[in-house]
Order: C-alpha cells, then sequence, then structure tokens
C-alpha cells in the first residue's frame, strides 16, 4: 500500500490518472480503517475511533497541547499508555495492570502467596493495588494498598483500607499478593500507577 500524493498532475488525463486514484481511494479507505471506522463504513460510527493503539515511541516534549503516547518505561510492563501535560509536566501512566481468569491466577488455597509484580528495571513507583475476593454466595472480600518502589528498595505496602484476610506484600523487589483465610476460587487484583519511572 502506498499512497501517490502527486496524482493527478495538472496535465494527467481522467483516464491516465484513474488507476491510481482508484488505488489511492482504497488505501485511504484501508489506513483510515486501523483504528478507526474506514471511510467507507456505511454504519452510524463512520469516522469514529475504534480503539488507540499507541506505539512504543520517546517520550515527546509538550509545550502548549497535552499528548498520550505509548511508552516501554520496563521490559516488564512493556508499551503503556501514559499522558504528558503541558510544558513538559511528569508523564503519568494511563494503563493499570489486572490479574488474569486464569485459574491458576485467581485461585487462592488457604495461606498461598502468589507474585503479581516484579519492580526490577523501575528507578521510581508509586501505585495502589486493589484485590478482591468475589466469591459466590460469600460476602466481599476487599483490600486497598498503596506502595512504592524507589532507589532499587520496595517498600512494605501500606493498607489504605481495613486490614482483611486479603494482604499485599514485599517479598524483595516483588509485589505479592497473601491470603489468609480458607480457599478461595475468585481473587482479582489491579495495579494503578500513579508514578512511573
Amino acid at each position: 500500500m502506498v499512497f501517490n500524493k502527486d496524482i493527478p498532475q495538472p496535465n494527467d488525463q481522467l483516464s491516465a490518472s484513474q488507476p491510481t486514484l482508484l488505488s489511492n481511494n482504497l488505501d485511504l479507505d484501508t489506513s483510515f480503517g486501523v483504528d478507526h471506522y474506514a471511510f467507507s463504513d456505511a454504519t452510524s460510527n463512520n469516522g469514529k475511533h475504534r480503539e488507540v493503539t499507541s506505539p512504543n515511541i520517546a517520550i515527546p516534549t509538550t509545550t502548549v497541547d497535552p499528548k498520550i503516547y505509548g511508552y516501554e518505561k520496563t521490559t516488564i510492563l512493556g508499551t503503556m499508555q501514559f499522558s504528558r501535560g503541558i510544558n513538559n509536566a511528569v508523564p503519568t501512566p494511563i494503563t493499570a495492570i489486572n490479574s488474569t481468569e486464569a485459574v491458576a491466577d485467581r485461585v487462592f488455597l488457604a495461606g498461598d502467596t502468589k507474585p503479581i509484580l516484579d519492580c526490577t528495571g523501575m528507578s521510581r513507583t508509586i501505585m495502589t493495588i486493589k484485590i478482591d475476593s468475589i466469591e459466590p454466595d460469600s460476602p466481599l472480600i476487599s483490600a486497598l494498598y498503596s506502595a512504592t518502589f524507589s532507589n532499587g528498595v520496595l517498600s512494605p505496602p501500606k493498607p489504605l483500607s481495613p486490614i482483611t484476610s486479603l494482604r499485599i506484600e514485599a517479598a524483595g523487589n516483588v509485589l505479592q499478593a497473601r491470603n489468609n483465610t480458607s480457599n478461595l476460587s475468585h481473587v482479582y487484583w489491579t495495579i494503578q500507577f500513579l508514578r512511573l519511572e
């Protein structure tokens, strides 16, 4: 797919330019259709975003307009979306990370600990961690923690809610979840980064 921006030339006959114009229109429709609904979409979605893909780029500078972009701060997390405010404000991570639906991730037997984030390779990180047990026909068990990693040290996570049987702990550079109650089969966690350097 190569868009030819130099067509038509002033002296071109339509019959000579028609194949290139047709190719350009097809290419425009295909290219615009990435992350958007294509020009040719006849529904009410025409012209709207379907999704936003942010490839890994260098942190952009900002002066007047804020920007949203993809950046890989650490290989452990991969490319995440960030926003950056005007006048080169500190970049703010947008992407949160979550536990999966996999049985191995959500089932916590009594006394289990499971690693949820290795902070190795980060320089300074401020985050909140929410962990919940959503057991059918049982009361919700929920906990909220804050944690920081700075200068190679993961500080012990601090509870921001009443302490429950679900805990977030530090084990070296690794955040881990602990179950101090009976067997649980529906445990989920989310990490929201407030600062990631």
